[in-house]
């Protein structure tokens, strides 16, 4: 399961793109400042990217623990096993990924 909601996070990731800005009146500083900006933007973008495939990963191992009684229910486990992939997708839809 993990390695398809990693699949399905990559698939829904947005494009990243830092932006940044300076106006100091020295060319290099400002350039500096620039870069420097554009990457602490793009740093929090794919940290809070990060969260939330995070977030999804745990709601689908916690419904997957509390459903199958943490794998100790044969039959809930079976149908897990049998059904995991719309179960999963559905959560991934709740968190607004397709």
């Amino acid at each position: 399961m993990a390695e398809y909601v990693a699949q399905k996070a990559q698939a829904n990731a947005p494009d990243f793109v830092g932006k940044g800005t300076a106006t100091d009146a020295d060319k290099t500083k400002a350039d500096r400042q620039a870069r420097r900006a554009a990457y602490e933007n793009l740093s929090k973008q794919i940290k809070a990217y990060a969260v939330k495939w995070y977030a999804i990963d745990d709601t689908v191992q916690q419904a997957y623990d509390k459903e199958t009684d943490h794998s100790r229910n044969a039959q809930r486990q079976a149908d897990w096993q049998a059904n995991w992939q719309k179960k999963v997708d559905a959560i991934l839809q709740q968190h607004g990924w397709k």
